[in-house]
């Protein structure tokens, strides 16, 4: 029995006998990994039921998340609590000091992030977070949150009203104005036009914009505008006038819910099979201001909640928990199984949770929140009791069953629905989605078997210097750097996309065995050396590639099959007997939006079509934009993975063009004396930091030379 077997089994031992000292009340406990960090808080009705759940000998199994949380536990911490209320209320403010990294609300979500004020600093910014940071216990606002693409607008709207500034004033040693505040961007704090008490007074009405209350904004900025009118101050006056009619634009493109200034959260909570979804509808004056997703795993869910196995599980949960499925459903039957969770026991626990680790830290809690799902008048009881112990203001649960605010429950609930089909079309196994598009390549190409190897090329095409070119390879559906290769084009002197296509794939396809080229136009022997493999693997390169894929159309695809068959002497019906050669076609925005056949045919993808375009009827509409969107996502994998290659082995080439001749820009020194330098030193770092000593210690560089050098660069820093 190995060493780090027997530790864990002494581990479980302990922390075992340690688990028989737990008593059956109400508390906290909190789990230790090896170096002593909290990994995880949770509370429970009793302690030793739901701590055997982690540690006792369960015939119930623990999801892959959760058994790997158990393998890192080392120990563990409990206090006890005299009831419910008192547990989730240190819960809450332990998940808060700690973050535990596996407390499941608390994970970084780039798709909703934070707006933050840093109100504790002498000049407060307004950036971007992706979570809740420790400064909020310093003064720190944050706000949201947001989908990322309501976060930008967000932050585009914050510049188009506010005259934030966009550097530090405490670091500024001059009285120069800054281009934005040239440009009317900038309230002056970097040239003293402005006070930090002028600048804390914009801050002050950010936050109160961010908080919905845009009719204080609007009267604060036509209250500017007015004085500066009255003091003469014109170009102040239209500097405040613009960001009025900004700000009254904005409110033209929010969808308006109601003409009462109500404030108000709605959320809704979605089943279907093995997922949750909590959707949040934030309702500000009227409008919505944003809208955000919160996905938990059933199992996940539970474990949390209630611990599998233990006695605190409801009793309509207990049995067999929903199986995730291999492949994502079918969206025909998505359909039916997105529902309203009618559980009100998980329900009213999960927005319990939801309240201790996501409402308690934000500055901007409405006075009602409206619930989509029914619950009992009890459960809303605790609610509400829960959420004045938690945020310490008062906030009202409400079910409403008729009027506007039920709208708002629909919505929501809608909402709710599409963000789970829409997550559970892109979650299934990644393992499933990537055999649907290689099945899907395998039909449109009239393939015999799944493509095992997968070849794609592009040029990198910005000028007539430094022309080059990447290949990256897919080994089963997954990207195989070793394989990938990078070509040095020296031999093309100006831009052809069509030749240089076909100039990197005679190249590669030469080292097929029993290939022979017949002609010489392309200098072949000559460019043997232009390529790189990335790892050295140089005995892929006799291995015959399933599928070729271009980056291009048509004409890339025409002018590889001429040069084959002039260079290599193979017909087009040679071509499609031995390989298979088809492209990526790319829309205006450089995206991928069809399939080059084989054949030679264009496959638009259904993805971009109207669905009267589509030509699908409606019991398979589904299961092809199914088929469609894993294509779709694994070519753009493809042609993202093999431009950034070429790209980024473009630019390598180009900075060490532009650095090797820049020594010419020196006095004195020619191409000669500059491959002299690059020899002794081996870097242009190393000749820009070079003492005067050690530059004229370069032979055939003169004294007179290495003052010149020594100036040059000490003239630049």
């Amino acid at each position: 029995m190995n060493v780090e077997r027997r530790n864990s089994m002494k581990r479980k031992e302990f922390l075992q006998q340690k688990l028989k000292l737990v008593p059956k009340l109400p508390g906290v406990y909190l789990m230790q990994d090896e170096q002593g960090k909290i990994i995880y808080v949770g509370k429970a009705v009793k302690l030793q039921n739901r701590l055997q759940c982690y540690f006792g000998n369960n015939s119930t199994q623990p999801s892959l998340k959760v058994a790997l949380m158990i393998a890192k536990i080392y120990d563990f911490q409990y206090v006890i609590c005299q009831n419910e209320q008192e547990a989730l209320i240190l819960e809450s403010n332990l998940i808060k000091r700690h973050r535990p990294f596996y407390n499941i609300l608390l994970k970084d979500d780039h798709d909703y992030p934070y707006i933050k004020v840093s109100l504790q600093d002498s000049w407060p910014e307004v950036t971007k977070a992706y979570r809740i940071g420790k400064d909020k216990a310093k003064g720190a606002l944050y706000f949201g949150p947001y989908m990322y693409s309501q976060l930008s607008k967000a932050l585009k709207s914050l510049e188009q009203i506010f005259p934030l500034h966009s550097c530090n004033p405490a670091k500024i040693r001059t009285n120069v104005p800054c281009l934005n505040y040239q440009l009317g961007k900038c309230i002056g704090t970097c040239c003293n036009r402005a006070t930090a008490a002028d600048y804390r007074e914009i801050i002050k009405e950010v936050c109160n914009y961010l908080r919905g209350d845009t009719q204080k904004l609007e009267e604060y900025l036509r209250a500017k505008m007015a004085a500066a009118a009255d003091a003469e101050q014109f170009e102040q006056a239209a500097f405040w006038r613009d960001r009025l009619l900004n700000l009254q634009a904005l409110h033209q493109t929010q969808r308006i819910v109601t003409q009462k200034a109500v404030d108000a959260d709605v959320l809704a909570v979605c089943r279907q099979d093995f997922m949750y979804c909590l959707q949040k509808l934030e309702i500000r004056a009227g409008k919505i201001i944003g809208t955000c997703s919160f996905f938990f795993e059933t199992e996940d869910l539970l474990y949390s909640l209630y611990g599998l196995g233990s006695e605190d599980l409801p009793a309509n949960l207990k049995g067999p928990l929903p199986a995730k499925p291999e492949k994502p459903e079918k969206p025909a039957d998505r359909d039916k199984t997105v529902e309203l969770s009618a559980d009100s026991l998980l329900i009213e626990n999960l927005l319990e949770m939801f309240l201790a680790q996501h409402y308690a830290d934000l500055h901007n809690l409405p006075a009602s929140i409206i619930l989509a799902n029914s619950l009992p008048a009890a459960a809303l009881a605790h609610l509400n009791a829960a959420a004045e112990s938690l945020v310490g203001s008062h906030c009202t649960f409400t079910v409403p069953q008729r009027g506007e605010k039920y709208e708002w429950g629909k919505m929501a609930a809608n909402n709710a629905g599409e963000a789970l089909a829409k997550k559970m079309l892109l979650l299934g196994s990644a393992a499933a989605n990537v055999k649907g598009a290689l099945t899907t390549l395998m039909q449109l190409n009239g393939m015999p078997n799944l493509p095992h190897r997968i070849e794609a090329y592009d040029v990198a095409n910005f000028g007539n210097d430094d022309l080059c070119a990447a290949m990256v390879c897919f080994i089963d559906g997954v990207y195989s750097p070793k394989n990938s290769l990078l070509f040095r084009l020296r031999e093309q002197k100006e831009q052809n996309d069509y030749l240089a296509m076909s100039t990197v794939l005679l190249r590669r396809l030469r080292h097929l065995p029993g290939v022979q080229e017949t002609g010489n136009s392309l200098n072949l022997q000559a460019a043997e050396q232009s390529w790189i493999c990335l790892k050295e693997n140089k005995s892929s390169l006799n291995i015959v590639p399933d599928l070729i894929l271009l980056d291009g159309g048509k004409g890339h695809r025409q002018a590889v099959l001429q040069a084959l068959e002039e260079q290599l002497q193979w017909s087009k019906l040679v071509v499609s007997r031995r390989i298979f050669i088809g492209g990526m076609v790319k829309n205006d925005k450089h995206e991928t939006r069809a399939l080059l056949q084989a054949d030679g045919q264009v496959h638009e993808l259904q993805v971009f079509l109207p669905q009267e375009a589509a030509g699908t009827s409606d019991s398979h509409k589904g299961e092809t934009i199914k088929s469609e969107v894993n294509l779709l996502r694994f070519l753009t994998r493809i042609q993202d993975e093999v431009h950034r290659l070429a790209n980024n082995y473009y630019h390598k080439l180009q900075k060490n063009r532009i650095l090797h001749y820049e020594l010419e820009n020196i006095k004195g020194i020619g191409a000669k004396k500059r491959q002299l330098l690059l020899a002794h030193f081996k870097s242009m770092e190393k000749i820009k930091t070079a003492t005067l000593a050690e530059l004229q210690a370069v032979k055939g560089i003169s004294e007179q030379d290495a003052q010149h050098i020594f100036e040059y660069f000490r003239l630049q820093a």
